[in-house]
């Protein structure tokens, strides 16, 4: 064994021990308190699924893709000046079946930015068909969530979407935003419906961005449960979603620390449970477990980290 390997195992070992020690002396008020109503949450919940606002990389020269010799910026300036050409373009994109070429339109269309692209990707949003939707949303994802109608599309289609990859795209373009209190809160009641979903994937979608808008106590209560999923994607997700969030309470901090007791837990689990665990109070020995955690992550990651 060489000399890495055996300063982890030591590690290991020492943190175990450490835990073992922690829990048992848990365990007795733990006991006295289990007939007891579970004390409230405190708290409130707020780095994110990325959403690709542009596709401008793929498209520095689409004079092939946008069929007049133009260049990206020029066929931009033309299509925010000549309807008829926007229409064109507009037809172009949803008929497209090259990913590149579709590409390059979308980040044409989404550089004009305008009311009439808004509205025709809104409108495509809501057909019955799944591609027209698909589209619509993509055409979306260039407006900032701050417009009012972007939100009420990624609300009405969070309500009524059943095919899981366009779910998938709705939660995606929950970015984080400062919004007023009330505007926040109706996109938090939008993502809540996807961190109950059959789909694992979606529900760690939907915890990691319901993080960066609830800032009700009720957040604790999701994150808490969500540590508990039979999915480790969920779990890691909701590591993540404490870190990123404001939701704060003693059952959390707990849970995080049995995260850093955990000898079978990936390092980049770890690592999220490093992380969320910077926004809590430690005792001594919670902070040993913290301690010897941190230092197995950074032998873990190798020199030059």
């Amino acid at each position: 064994m060489n000399a890495r390997a055996s300063a982890l195992a030591m590690l290991g070992c020492g943190l175990l021990g450490i835990a073992i020690g922690y829990a048992i002396g848990l365990r007795a008020p733990a006991d006295a308190a289990r007939a007891a109503p579970a004390p409230d949450a405190h708290g409130e919940g707020t780095v994110t699924a990325s959403h690709p606002r542009t596709h401008a990389h793929r498209a520095q020269d689409t004079g092939a893709h946008a069929g007049q010799g133009d260049t990206h910026r020029t066929a931009v300036e033309r299509a925010r000046s000549d309807p008829a050409y926007l229409r064109t373009l507009l037809g172009r994109f949803r008929g497209e079946t090259s990913a590149d070429r579709k590409a390059a339109l979308l980040a044409i269309l989404q550089g004009v930015g305008s009311d009439a692209v808004l509205q025709e990707a809104a409108a495509w949003a809501a057909s019955a068909d799944a591609s027209a939707r698909a589209d619509g949303l993509a055409l979306l994802g260039g407006f900032p969530i701050a417009r009012e109608e972007v939100r009420e599309v990624l609300l009405r289609r969070l309500g009524e979407e059943r095919d899981p990859a366009l779910l998938r795209t709705l939660a995606d373009m929950a970015t984080p935003a400062v919004l007023p209190a009330d505007d926040s809160a109706r996109l938090a009641d939008g993502l809540r419906t996807l961190t109950t979903h059959a789909d694992p994937g979606l529900r760690a979608a939907g915890l990691t961005q319901l993080a960066q808008w609830d800032r009700s106590p009720g957040l604790e209560e999701r994150l808490h449960a969500a540590l508990s999923d039979p999915s480790a994607e969920v779990r890691d997700a909701a590591i993540v979603g404490v870190g990123i969030g404001q939701a704060r309470s003693e059952r959390l901090k707990r849970a995080l620390l049995a995260v850093l007791s955990d000898p079978d837990v990936s390092a980049q689990t770890r690592h999220s449970a490093l992380f969320a665990l910077q926004g809590f109070s430690l005792d001594r020995r919670e902070y040993e477990i913290y301690r010897m955690a941190s230092e197995l992550s950074t032998l873990e990651e190798g020199p030059g980290h």
